[in-house]
């Protein structure tokens, strides 16, 4: 999973990568070391403690000078980072989050009452639903990092929260690429099955 990201990030010209590293860091640092690519120079942080996506960015020294890139490391996607570093230039974003639209399926007849809350209005069967939601993966600029608190957990939702209360600009960056988080058992499992076909499937849940 990890070596798909790298591969992304080196194949958009990407050279610095910095991995924050907690749980199981050492593997990690291994396999990083005994799989080096030529062209990516990697450097990791440390977490003591679990400080969420945006809480490392505090361990980030010395700081990013430009525009970066800040991405979970449970995704497997084809996005193109140079489309998204040119979006965030030209739309002059300070925070840059990509997202995807999504579909759900409610598996059961909905039931809409009236208004005695007794009374059936209406009734609609396994309807579907379309969100766009956070993919995981952002570009921000390096004054973000002063919305961060040192030593503190803080996940991306917030920083974002924070940057739009702010004055923030922050935009969305749309991924139409094969994209799947596999954070959960059962996409871990498509993941494989799309792998196994050799062949992009449509992102998760659509």
């Amino acid at each position: 999973i990890l070596d798909n990201v790298l591969d992304g990030l080196k194949a958009s010209g990407i050279g610095d990568v910095v991995i924050s590293v907690n749980y199981l860091g050492e593997k990690i640092k291994g396999h990083v070391s005994e799989n080096r690519r030529e062209g990516l120079n990697i450097d990791f942080v440390e977490e003591n403690m679990a400080l969420g996506t945006a809480g490392s960015l505090s361990l980030l020294k010395p700081r990013p000078k430009s525009s970066f890139i800040v991405m979970n490391a449970d995704l497997i996607t084809q996005i193109d980072f140079k489309a998204l570093q040119r979006f965030h230039a030209k739309e002059g974003n300070q925070f840059s989050v990509c997202v995807r639209k999504v579909k759900e399926t409610v598996p059961y007849g909905v039931v809409s009452l009236a208004g005695d809350s007794r009374s059936i209005s209406s009734i609609e069967e396994k309807p579907s639903r379309e969100y766009l939601v956070n993919a995981g993966i952002y570009m921000l600029e390096p004054s973000l990092i002063d919305l961060v608190p040192e030593k503190q957990f803080l996940d991306m939702t917030s920083l974002i929260k924070k940057a739009i209360d702010a004055g923030l600009k922050v935009g969305a960056f749309p991924v139409f690429e094969y994209w799947r988080d596999i954070g959960r058992p059962q996409e871990m499992q498509a993941a494989n099955s799309d792998l196994a076909q050799q062949k992009p499937a449509a992102g998760a849940n659509n």
